[in-house]
């Protein structure tokens, strides 16, 4: 969780430097200057819920040698879970994708896509 700590700190800090060490890849938005503004509000966004969850939260995971997923139980007041997606590149996991996972009836279909690399 210490990647995601950090890469939360650089999106709350719209710090595109800092994230690109955390992040496997950033968001099209973010890579075109003309796009600065969509840039952060997805930073942002990231933030506003990012922020919300605990190391405790994610009570699941499942890892190869290419990467892994950790994901929360569903949410008692809804059908959402929160998935983190990691690449391994030179050894080191980064973080690729960020995902909701809603309703009870597309668990396996979201977890297989957050897991199939």
């Amino acid at each position: 969780m210490a990647t995601f700590s950090a890469y939360l700190e650089a999106a709350k800090n719209h710090d595109l430097e800092k994230l690109k060490n955390y992040s496997f890849s950033l968001s099209p938005a973010c890579l075109d200057e003309t796009r600065k503004a969509e840039c952060d509000n997805l930073m942002d966004s990231v933030y506003g819920f990012g922020s919300e969850l605990e190391r405790s939260d994610f009570k699941h995971s499942k890892f190869n040698d290419k990467g892994g997923i950790i994901y929360t139980d569903y949410a008692e007041e809804g059908e959402m879970r929160f998935v983190l997606v990691f690449m391994r590149e030179n050894s080191e996991l980064k973080i690729s994708d960020i995902r909701y996972c809603l309703g009870k009836d597309t668990e396996k279909q979201c977890l297989e896509e957050s897991y199939s690399f």
